[in-house]
């Protein structure tokens, strides 16, 4: 019976050693992966406020061993203070790959959440996930901006990058459609070539146009009239003109002839104006 109760309570030390013991374990694995001496220095750089200092200590320290769970939380947690939010989120979730039972896990994935609210925030013009709170009305309170609205506006964002990949392949196509009809035209082009007789890289001579002749200009050959028995210059600018009116044109006209007088005789010739 006693052996029984040995038994019994061996195994509640067990039990309650592992029920409680995962966070102690996580805790004594952070501690030994900031043991190195390069971790301390960058807990220094941290300390002095040099944030390049340390996130390039951190680096090297990745470099040397990427399964350094520790120097990926740390250089998370210095990637978000200088925007760098990408690299944060990716830092963050190597280290909860690492340390899935981490009594840390539940504020690192509020950070992440963040981090993804703020770099939405940086591809988009609305102020409120920038700042993080909604707009308010006088007499409310400034509430959290519901990270599930970030999430659907950052998977509209993937939508609609995926639609334009897909336009632009679809483009792309029509592109080479369209490539493949200009070859056929101008294989068209070179047969019409031949036929005419243009060689292939010969232009085509565009038509001359033909001026017409200009037409013959023929001098000004004056009117004459020989005066008849019976005739006036009244008569006679009648039947020239349509108005008797115009007899004293016909006078001046000829005023060598008739000296200024408007009395004519018959075989005069009047040159008609």
């Amino acid at each position: 019976m006693r052996f029984r109760l040995y038994g019994l309570a061996f195994m509640m030390c067990i039990g309650s050693l592992l029920l409680s013991g995962c966070s102690q374990d996580v805790g004594a694995l952070d501690a030994r992966d900031s043991a190195s001496a390069i971790m301390k220095r960058a807990r220094t750089k941290t300390g002095e406020g040099d944030l390049d200092g340390a996130i390039k200590l951190y680096s090297k320290v990745l470099n040397d061993n990427a399964r350094l769970a520790r120097a990926h939380l740390d250089v998370a947690l210095l990637l978000g203070e200088q925007d760098k939010y990408l690299d944060s989120i990716c830092h963050y979730k190597r280290y909860l790959d690492m340390r899935p039972d981490t009594e840390k896990r539940r504020m690192i994935e509020k950070r992440m959440q963040r981090a993804i609210q703020l770099f939405i925030a940086t591809q988009t013009p609305d102020s409120s996930l920038r700042t993080g709170r909604k707009g308010k009305k006088k007499g409310e309170r400034v509430v959290n901006n519901d990270f599930a609205t970030t999430l659907q506006k950052l998977h509209r964002a993937e939508s609609n990058e995926k639609s334009l990949r897909a336009t632009i392949v679809e483009l792309k196509r029509d592109n080479k459609k369209l490539t493949g009809k200009l070859s056929g035209c101008e294989s068209e082009l070179d047969q019409y070539r031949a036929i005419v007789g243009l060689s292939q890289g010969e232009p085509e001579k565009p038509p001359v146009d033909i001026e017409p002749e200009p037409e013959e200009v023929k001098p000004d050959v004056p009117r004459t009239y020989r005066v008849r028995r019976g005739d006036t210059l009244s008569s006679i600018a009648s039947d020239v003109y349509g108005d008797e009116k115009q007899w004293v044109k016909i006078q001046l006209e000829n005023k060598n002839i008739l000296r200024g007088s408007p009395n004519i005789k018959p075989g005069q010739v009047l040159v008609i104006p």
